[in-house]
């Protein structure tokens, strides 16, 4: 995570650059201002907008960090207060300078959806940067979707899926959601050896639903996957794929890797390699289900452990075209199949 560490630093670096912004004077002692924000909460719990809002904004101009940005809700939902997502931004900017986490996720919102500023998805990754940095789950799963589909930031799966992970492991649904099935779309996906868990992932080289002209490329060298397919899911390839499963990755479950696509066809070679010490249950050179063919496929096994090994597809009509090939150097294998 080398590239995600100086991205960080020069974020950091770039924000406190232009984060001037004057702190209030204090009109309050640090522990005048707590029990004045505890008094707002207080009220705002008992339904007492209005006044919460007063007792709020006071702790706020204190420089009270958790009152900026809470006063910074009340301006942004109408509590007690004029709705004004303007007003609210200059809050939660306040509180997000402090350190705050979630006002540095708030802040990457409002620049996400244009919320009280000029949308910027460039500007929206930079906060979720510095809120994901400190295990803020909700930003960390926002910048793994940003990281996935390229947007304000350079895709990278890669990246992507350690976001996830990082949120996934603190409960974040989101995050959950996107590592429970992951789809690659025809980027290079590459999860390294200091990876020791995803939950059980299952990935897609290709895409759902959708064809995907192009090669795809799957390189687990880390975490625990319940399925692997260099293809899509009911998502032809037109053009080849390639899976390496070694390093430490491991199989969560019975671990079925494909080197072609789900109930779809490959069009070029699927090529499937097991190496390291990796451990998986079944691996096919080609796909899965009746319409999971490939024209050639090719099964390197120069390391790690399997059970069974198939050069062709897991349903047994899933004819491979033209031919395919099994190479075992190294590793172990209790069976293989033609």
């Amino acid at each position: 995570m080398r590239k995600y560490a100086v991205a960080v630093l020069l974020l950091f670096v770039s924000v406190l650059s232009f984060a001037q912004d004057k702190a209030p004077v204090a009109s309050l002692s640090k522990d005048s201002a707590e029990a004045c924000y505890q008094s707002g909460v207080d009220l705002f719990s008992d339904g007492r907008y209005e006044e919460a809002a007063v007792m709020l904004r006071k702790a706020a101009e204190s420089g009270h960090a958790d009152a900026q940005y809470d006063y910074g809700l009340c301006c942004f939902n109408g509590n007690g207060i004029t709705e004004d997502k303007g007003e609210a931004v200059v809050w939660f900017r306040k509180a997000a300078f402090q350190g705050l986490p979630v006002a540095q996720y708030t802040m990457g919102n409002c620049y996400e959806y244009g919320y009280g500023v000029e949308q910027s998805s460039e500007s929206a990754v930079e906060w979720y940067m510095l809120s994901a940095g400190q295990g803020y789950a909700d930003a960390q799963a926002a910048l793994g979707i940003a990281y996935y589909s390229g947007v304000g930031v350079e895709q990278d799966n890669q990246i992507a899926a350690e976001w996830f992970r990082r949120a996934a492991e603190q409960g974040n649904a989101d995050a959950q959601s996107y590592l429970g099935t992951f789809y690659a779309n025809g980027h290079q996906l590459e999860i390294g050896t200091n990876v020791t868990s995803t939950g059980a992932l299952a990935v897609y080289g290709g895409k759902k639903s959708a064809s995907l002209t192009g090669n795809t490329n799957i390189r687990l060298y880390g975490g625990q996957y319940s399925a692997v397919y260099g293809g899509g899911n009911g998502g032809a390839v037109n053009g080849n794929t390639n899976v390496v499963f070694g390093g430490n990755a491991k199989q969560s479950g019975e671990l079925y890797i494909f080197g072609g696509s789900n109930n779809a066809l490959v069009s070029g070679t699927s090529n499937v390699t097991l190496e390291g010490n990796a451990l998986c249950t079944y691996l096919f050179g080609a796909g899965n289900s009746s319409n999971g063919t490939a024209s050639v496929t090719n099964v390197f096994v120069n390391g790690g452990t399997a059970m069974n090994i198939y050069g062709g597809s897991h349903a047994g009509s899933a004819n491979v075209g033209a031919e395919y090939n099994v190479t075992m150097t190294g590793g172990k294998v209790e069976a293989i199949f033609g």
